[in-house]
């Protein structure tokens, strides 16, 4: 180990770890410490004298350096006031006999960036905080992150998958009682999948505090007892461009649970709005026949008590327990539901003391979004061309693109907001490079802007040339699509709108017009043979259109009509006529 500028690089054992962190600590300013390889340790303490004014932890290597817990779990323990910050490392341990990471004390901030690990409990962050950028926690036995204290947490673009409880778990100190509006949890663009316990609350995140803020996270597959994907027990809750994705609870709150704790209901308020609930349940089912073993509020969201606003968001395809369910104990004028998408949820839209009234504006129809059960992924609630929810917001609502490709929106553009995720000013960010309001993945071509939208197309079966079913938009029309419609047998090429009636198939209707059998001479087939019978006139065989001549004039009454070839009288029937 040798120090260059006040950083020590190359620490390969814990013993130089150690050296490492006492001579960073000796000195002010900042203390680096680049550590290589794998490194089985007890621990990392950072002394309560420690001059630093910030103490960091990274890798010196492209390949992440592995902190080893020996035995069982990485400590880190620090009662001093220095932030701490750890980058670019590898956390290992077993999460049964201990956190991971455990004991960062009263007054350190924690950064962690690039950070992979199973566990991570910080204990009491009193007046510091935690922020956390890239990290990833896989597999884990327990809670991933898990706080208690009075200071701010922040998560951002981390990921969280198969967890055996809470994903994250961010709880107030028993001494602040929801008064302390600093206890804030901001979750941002975190993606939570597969994590939880039917004995716990809050399958991705169990948050126990004053105020929420939680924007374009992905929660999908996660279970709890209550809040499948998200429970939330404090006083303001802001809940926006979020994709609640197959999640399932036990007791209420399929996707989510508000609620405010007892005796504070009065000063709660949640905004939920541009969010995606799909394929959420809550409840208890043994069956066949279904029985209900438990109670089933609110398949995509349950609130108790908290004033809700709940808008522009997409409700659709609750497997079970209803899309919201909600207990009002404050005034109903308080709550808002405006520009939603409501489809297809099993045992109804509302529950519980919700009243219609609260209703406006609801939007009854399909979303049309690729998305299917097991999907968790952004692209799968991108609105298919010709989406109902594109464009069916607030007209006064705007939404936001990305017009540079840097990943953050940053342009505005005309017209009323989308519902769901790519909808209003926080939107999931997408490119619009070319600033025609189309968006990358629908956009034709999003660098040319007379290129946004394509042509509407029908499902071509048999290939005739004319389509059936609903039209759609594409950049291309490729094989198997017609760009026009009304096929009436998109199975048999010989029914088509572009084809005429034909004489020889008497009683099909080829046109597709809703007649048979009704065409006029001109457009009879050439050479076709009719047979009639009628009115007592013998059956004869009549050759309608060229090479030969046409007869007509016989009433329809005495002979009858064939596909609009009329027989002369018969003193006058043409010599070329065969009689039987």
């Amino acid at each position: 180990m040798f120090f260059v500028l006040g950083v020590a690089r190359a620490v390969s054992t814990p013993e130089a770890l150690e050296l490492a962190v006492d001579a960073a600590c000796a000195v002010s300013g900042p203390g680096i410490v680049e550590i290589t390889g794998t490194l089985e340790l007890e621990g990392i303490t950072v002394p309560p004298t420690c001059l630093a004014t910030s103490l960091h932890l990274r890798s010196a290597d492209p390949t992440p350096a592995v902190l080893r817990g020996a035995p069982g779990a990485v400590r880190l323990l620090t009662s001093s006031t220095v932030p701490l910050r750890l980058a670019g490392l590898v956390l290992e341990g077993t999460c049964g006999s201990g956190p991971t990471v455990e004991g960062v004390r009263a007054g350190a901030p924690l950064t962690l960036v690039d950070v992979q690990g199973v566990c991570l409990e910080l204990g009491a962050l009193a007046t510091a905080g935690l922020e956390a950028e890239r990290v990833s926690f896989e597999q884990t036995r327990g809670v991933a992150i898990s706080t208690t204290g009075t200071a701010p947490v922040s998560i951002r673009h981390s990921r969280f998958v198969d967890g055996g409880d809470s994903a994250v778990r961010v709880h107030s100190a028993p001494d602040c009682d929801f008064a302390c509006p600093e206890t804030i949890a901001e979750l941002e663009d975190n993606v939570f999948e597969g994590s939880g316990s039917d004995v716990m609350d809050g399958g991705a995140l169990d948050a126990v505090v004053h105020s929420l803020v939680f924007r374009r996270n992905l929660v999908c597959g996660n279970h709890a007892d209550r809040g499948g994907g998200v429970y939330f027990e404090g006083l303001e809750a802001t809940v926006q461009n979020n994709g609640f994705l197959g999640n399932h609870s036990r007791y209420y709150g399929g996707g989510l649970l508000l609620g405010p704790p007892p005796g504070w209901w009065q000063d709660a308020i949640a905004v939920v709005e541009f969010n995606a609930f799909l394929g959420n349940s809550t409840g208890v089912v043994w069956g066949p026949p279904r029985e209900i073993l438990s109670f089933a509020g609110g398949g995509a969201v349950t609130t108790f008590g908290t004033p809700l606003h709940f808008e522009h968001d997409i409700v659709a395809g609750q497997t079970f327990g209803g899309g919201v369910y909600a207990e009002l104990l404050a005034n109903p004028a308080s709550w808002a539901f405006r520009w939603g998408l409501w489809y297809d949820n099993v045992d109804g839209d509302f529950n519980g003391d919700l009243p219609q009234t609260v209703l406006q504006m609801p939007l009854v129809a399909s979303p049309d979004l690729p998305w299917t059960p097991g999907d968790c992924s952004w692209e799968s609630l991108l609105p298919l061309p010709g989406s109902p929810v594109v464009d069916a917001g607030d007209p006064a609502c705007r939404d936001w693109r990305d017009q540079d490709g840097d990943g953050v929106v940053d342009t505005p553009i005309d017209g009323p907001c989308d519902l769901g995720v790519y909808g209003g000013p926080h939107a999931v960010a997408i490119a619009d490079l070319d600033g025609d309001g189309a968006v990358a993945g629908v956009d034709c071509d999003d660098l040319d802007p007379t290129r946004s939208r394509g042509q509407l197309v029908f499902t071509d079966a048999d290939g005739d040339g004319v389509g059936a079913g609903e039209p759609r938009e594409v950049c291309e029309v490729l094989p198997g699509h017609a760009l026009i419609g009304g096929d009436c047998d998109d199975t048999d090429p010989a029914l088509s709108p572009a084809l005429p009636e034909r004489c020889l198939n008497r009683g099909v209707d080829e046109d597709c017009d809703g007649e048979v059998d009704e065409l006029d001479l001109q457009t009879v087939d050439a050479g076709a043979r009719l047979h009639i019978d009628g009115g007592g006139v013998p059956s004869v065989t009549l050759v309608c259109g060229d090479p030969g001549p046409v007869v007509r004039d016989v009433p329809a009454e005495d002979v009858g009509l064939a596909c609009g070839c009329r027989a002369a009288p018969r003193s006058s029937l043409w010599s070329g006529l065969a009689r039987r």
